[in-house]
């Protein structure tokens, strides 16, 4: 069998999880080193080409190499290095507290247009990490699950349409229906005054990075980033963003403190199904699950083998 890659954006960390300058992190099964300097933020490949040493862990930046742990060689800082031993450099951006990660030049998906286009109309701020022991696309999966939000939530939801836009990312547009038995209503009557409709946009970019858009009175973004530390686990990251034409460039901490705290509440009640629901069987799918089977077809496109990849 073919060892397979996971391709499109992750968001591999938050700037506050970068204590020192060479940070390890992996996707699935590729190992890679973020290099921290004053000046840039940069990703290669973990691995010494020399004998396979991971450069994160006792590795040194010196000017543009890292300096391998176990034998000292140096390591030139992506291919167009003229040293011996080199390690490929990674598409990656960093933006509003965000690190994210691109494997290659395919599946942009519109990603890095979109995220820079919100952070120039949005504040940003941080929420959690959470390790779920579920495969990352499970996770954004969760949200085109439209049959689930009731049994799970309390909520209703109405999805109109599921498209996959001419950019490459799959869009599903719908709305909240809150009532009073909502275990989501707290969040409801702090952030949008009791309205029972809320218009919702949810975007995938990759099989791990959904941005969901709130409409209503007090709208919001949540950027949900799920990468992938295996194939049956992943780091969970979610980020608030508020839009600067409602709130100001300072909006009210208090309001995030409830739209994070009702987001690890809801996340908390899917960890237990995700981390247990079982994978090994095919699904009998109903025609209400169009949203997640769309979903599914949309992740088929991510996979390829490790020999197909143009970097």
């Amino acid at each position: 069998m073919k060892r397979r890659h996971s391709l499109g954006w992750y968001q591999v960390a938050f700037d506050s999880e970068l204590e020192q300058e060479l940070t390890p992190i992996a996707l699935r099964s590729q190992l890679l080193v973020i290099a921290r300097s004053a000046h840039a933020l940069r990703v290669f490949d973990a691995d010494c080409p020399h004998r396979g040493a991971h450069l994160a862990y006792g590795g040194r930046i010196v000017g543009d190499v890292i300096i391998c742990p176990f034998h000292h060689f140096r390591v030139g800082l992506g291919l167009q290095s003229s040293r011996e031993y080199k390690v490929m450099e990674y598409h990656v951006l960093s933006l509003g507290s965000m690190i994210f990660v691109q494997l290659s030049q395919d599946f942009d998906c519109g990603f890095a247009l979109a995220i820079r286009q919100l952070l120039d109309s949005h504040v940003f701020t941080p929420g959690f990490a959470m390790h779920i022991r579920a495969p990352a696309f499970l996770v954004i999966e969760n949200g085109f699950d439209q049959l689930h939000i009731r049994p799970v939530h309390n909520v209703d939801v109405e999805a109109t349409s599921v498209v996959l836009e001419k950019d490459g990312y799959l869009a599903m547009t719908g709305a909240l229906i809150f009532d009073e038995t909502s275990s989501l209503e707290h969040l409801n009557r702090t952030c949008n005054k009791l309205e029972s409709h809320l218009p919702f946009t949810l975007r995938a970019f990759s099989p791990g990075l959904s941005i969901l858009e709130v409409g209503g009175t007090r709208p919001y973004l949540m950027i949900i980033a799920a990468t992938p530390q295996s194939n049956n686990d992943c780091i969970l990251r979610i980020t608030i963003a508020l839009p600067k034409n409602v709130y100001g460039n300072a909006p009210n901490q208090s309001f995030i403190s409830t739209l994070l705290e009702e987001s690890r509440t809801g996340i908390e009640a899917d960890k237990i199904i995700w981390e247990n629901i079982s994978l090994t069987k095919s699904s009998r799918f109903s025609p209400a699950d169009a949203p997640v089977i769309a979903f599914r077809n949309f992740c088929a496109r991510f996979e390829c083998p490790l020999s197909e990849l143009r970097v």
